[in-house]
């Protein structure tokens, strides 16, 4: 349900503003809101900081924490609440200075060595020259060039150099280019660089050192080697640092948390502090008392809401329908004036969930991977609550598995009938939950308008359509009956009973349709259009054959897979061992296929059918001041 909220006032003077904010982050019940006249308590740029600090510092020593255990098994963190609001600043920023030293000397010792590595690379095609580079470019009456030409024109640069006076020397072939070095006369070099530029000669310079070529190399690679050895040694130190890990994450949530606080809106009077702030109904008495812990002097003040004032929703289900609450607000929060859908959709989605899935195998894996997740991984917030929408899909999997019969796509005695073996039957069961899933929708949708005082239009607009589809199913179950294996006989009254509940829905609509149009032939267009919205609905209720579709579907890859591995499992111990890895891979493959369309078919059948008929959503979510933590799991005695 929606909870429903209050809103409180709150005046208390400067000197008590930490203490009292501190004590409602700490009951996590107010959600403080903005006013024209507010601003933010203090500055938050410094915790801001410290937070991006530590994200980057838990980066910088991640490679260097060891050996962890897949997804974060056995990882828990409790952090008393007194130790958690007292961070250990200067401890905690003399770490983060000291990782954050060591990785930029990483980084500059890397790019050192990637720059050496750069010009050992551009010294690699002259390998070979001999002599002292300063010299090459010294004769007195030569002019020495070294570049280098495409490979495709070297042989025709070649025949062109012999008609030269002039030296030239190859040294190293890459996959494009060949480097040379061209000795000229000083005479002549001009004419012979003019007549070469066709053959595509790119001239480098090598550095004026006095070294060989050899040395120049040598003193680059031991350059590199005695930083690689540097990078080592600080290395060792992240990985003590590394130790630190966990200290850093905990720091890294106080730090949030602080920001959040000093980024609460208060207005600032010359002596007191003045906030707004929502609050559920039967949590108001818990903000007293917060505040009473706080300070002795303060005006509380708990009111009702303003007309047209956007109030934020904050839902209160048992636990088992709160574990659905995620699956509607992907679609959107309800807003606060309607009621809550997550009663009634948690059990139809519990429902249409294994009856899409319908295998007990698959329910009993699902159920027993979902549990050691949240055992061993201990999810958090919305995560948590999808993987037990998954677990809970597991129960309801296994029943409709033992309805059907079906255990791994194998058929075993089944209660009512099998699927793949009576289609007709599964799509008539199909089309039967569409019509009680959207007569749901309408009656919650006619609930809502009774409430509101509506109550003629409940009757015309909601009411109707329910007398139609449920008039219509009666007076067609003969027929359906008919398309059964066992062609039960249906009383004939029953059938009568259809057609008047029909006829009755559809004079309403027929009569008050085009009640809001001013003049006869508007009323009779209005009247006539809307009896025309049966198709709609008869498209709706089509869209539930996709029951049909996704248990049929798994039910059949599992069988393939059961056949082939039968087969193939024939063939001697090789073939058993194949069949053993084809019936594994096939079922696994399987089960996260049907487990994946399940959850996309059936959140389509609540948003677009069973929504589409009552829903509006748009509503604020209710996000109270609380204690923010990403990597701490939990926080003792916080009450």
């Amino acid at each position: 349900m929606i909870a429903p909220m209050k809103k409180a006032k709150i005046v208390f003077l400067k000197e008590d503003k930490d203490a009292v904010l501190k004590a409602l982050q700490r009951i996590g019940e107010l959600m403080v809101i903005k006013t024209e006249e507010s601003s933010e308590t203090l500055d938050s740029s410094k915790d801001e900081v410290f937070v991006q600090r530590t994200q980057r510092s838990l980066q910088v020593i991640k490679p260097y924490t060891g050996k962890k255990k897949p997804f974060g098994i056995g990882e828990y963190c409790a952090v008393n609440y007194k130790d958690f609001v007292n961070p250990d600043y200067h401890g905690n920023q003399e770490i983060l200075d000291e990782i954050e030293k060591a990785d930029s000397e990483i980084a500059k010792l890397k790019a050192e060595n990637d720059s050496s590595k750069e010009f050992i690379n551009f010294l690699s095609p002259w390998d070979g020259l001999e002599g002292k580079l300063s010299n090459i470019y010294t004769s007195k009456y030569t002019t020495i060039h070294t570049g280098f030409i495409p490979l495709k024109l070297v042989e025709d640069f070649k025949k062109q150099f012999e008609n030269f006076e002039s030296d030239l020397k190859q040294f190293q072939v890459s996959s494009d280019t060949v480097a040379f070095m061209l000795v000229n006369w000083r005479e002549d070099d001009a004419s012979i660089m003019d007549q070469i530029k066709g053959f595509g000669f790119m001239e480098v310079s090598l550095p004026n050192e006095e070294k060989t070529l050899k040395e120049l190399v040598a003193e680059k690679q031991q350059h590199i080697d005695d930083n690689l050895k540097k990078i080592g040694e600080i290395e060792e130190e992240l990985k003590k640092y590394a130790s630190k890990e966990q200290e850093i994450k905990i720091f890294s949530d106080q730090m949030e948390t602080q920001k959040i606080l000093k980024e609460t809106p208060v207005v600032n009077t010359v002596d007191t502090i003045y906030l707004e702030g929502w609050v559920k109904k039967n949590k108001a008495e818990k903000i007293k008392k917060a505040v009473e812990s706080a300070t002795d002097t303060y005006d509380l003040e708990i009111v009702d809401p303003e007309e047209g004032e956007v109030v934020p929703t904050a839902l209160e289900n048992p636990k088992l329908i709160s574990n659905f609450e995620p699956i509607t607000d992907m679609f959107s929060r309800p807003n606060s004036k309607e009621i809550d859908p997550n009663p009634v959709m948690s059990f139809w989605y519990w429902i249409i969930f294994g009856l899409m899935m319908a295998d007990f195998g698959y329910g009993a894996v699902l159920a027993i991977g979902t549990f050691l997740i949240m055992k061993l991984l201990k999810p958090r917030g919305m995560m948590k609550k999808l993987i037990k929408v998954f677990f809970l899909g597991s129960i309801t999997t296994m029943i409709w598995g033992i309805i059907f019969g079906s255990y791994f796509g194998a058929e075993f005695h089944p209660l009512w009938f099998v699927p793949s073996n009576d289609p007709i039957s599964m799509l008539i069961l199909s089309l039967v939950l569409g019509v009680v899933h959207l007569s749901c929708g309408l009656i919650i949708k006619a609930v809502s308008q009774i409430r509101d005082g509506h109550i003629l239009d409940a009757i015309f607009d909601e009411v109707s359509w329910i007398l139609v589809m449920v008039g219509l199913s009666l007076s067609l179950s003969q027929f359906c009956a008919n398309m059964l294996p066992t062609s039960p006989v249906i009383p004939p009254t029953v059938m009568t009973a259809g057609y008047i509940i029909a006829g009755v829905g559809a004079v309403i609509i027929l009569f008050t349709a085009g009640r809001g149009k001013k003049n006869i032939f508007g009323k009779v267009v209005g009247g006539l259009l809307g009896l025309y919205g049966v198709t709609g609905y008869l498209s709706d209720i089509l869209s539930y054959a996709r029951i049909l579709a996704l248990c049929m579907s798994s039910a059949i890859v599992a069988y393939v897979m059961n056949l082939l591995a039968g087969m193939v499992g024939a063939n001697g111990v090789i073939g058993f061992i194949f069949s053993l890895l084809i019936y594994l891979v096939g079922h696994v493959f399987n089960l996260a296929m049907g487990l994946l369309s399940t959850y996309v078919h059936d959140s389509r059948l609540q948003y677009i059918e069973f929504f589409g008929k009552f829903y509006e959503g748009g509503g604020v979510d209710f996000k109270p001041l609380a204690l923010e933590y990403k990597y701490v799991n939990e926080i003792n005695d916080v009450i």
